[in-house]
């Protein structure tokens, strides 16, 4: 598997986004099995390549795995904190 990413925090990382496993497909251009395989964690044909795209796809929309495992939504750029909302910058 690529780096030290585990199906489980591949999983996660579709979860944060709420994709199904068919829209984290099409995003990867992957099939749905091949999401199903990496997220168990098991061997998929050109192994290393799939994890990647699938590591690579979820980083590029916000995703950041964690070290030890777990995974969470990087801020966006020239996001607010939920305790400076006010009218002005609620959009």
């Amino acid at each position: 598997m690529s780096g030290e990413v585990t199906g489980a925090q591949i999983k996660a990382g579709r979860a944060l986004l709420q994709w199904s496993a068919e829209e984290l497909a099409a995003h990867c251009g992957l099939s749905a099995a091949t999401i199903a395989t990496v997220e168990r964690g098991a061997a998929v044909q050109d192994g290393d390549e799939a994890y990647g795209v699938v590591i690579r796809t979820l980083r590029a929309h916000g995703v950041h795995f964690q070290d030890g495992g777990g995974a969470r939504l990087e801020a966006a750029v020239g996001s607010v904190e939920p305790d400076q909302l006010n009218a002005q910058n609620d959009t």
